[in-house]
């Protein structure tokens, strides 16, 4: 393992927890709590990241329409979209799409495995 992934998360319980989880997993793990920093992140290490999770309710900017931004700079890079919201009420917004990669939140270790692995292929 190894690969770097970029967490973005704006409830900073959530966002620590889910990062030792991914350190854990062996994960290098960088994070932003906000969508600008996020994608200073990307700029700065474009070709280190390998996989974007993100919340999708945050403020300023939903989960869906960072990931575009940061796809433009990183086309490569994978995501995983997490929330707390029910994830029938999400898939009503049309926030995300088939084949997108979901997280309900609050997740275990073993599901946050499972879901990267499955992302990864």
């Amino acid at each position: 393992m190894g690969e770097t992934i970029l967490l973005v998360e704006d409830e900073l319980e959530t966002l620590e927890s889910a990062k030792t989880m991914l350190e854990m997993l062996g994960y290098k793990v960088l994070t932003s709590s906000r969508p600008e920093e996020a994608l200073k992140l990307v700029h700065k290490h474009k070709e280190d990241i390998l996989l974007l999770i993100t919340d999708i309710v945050m403020p300023k900017m939903n989960g869906w329409e960072r990931a575009q931004k940061l796809r433009i700079i990183q086309p490569a890079m994978k995501n995983i979209f997490m929330s707390g919201y029910v994830s029938d009420t999400i898939e009503q917004q049309n926030i995300l799409e088939e084949n997108v990669m979901f997280l309900q939140k609050p997740f275990t270790i073993e599901k946050l495995a499972i879901t990267i692995k499955e992302t990864l292929g």
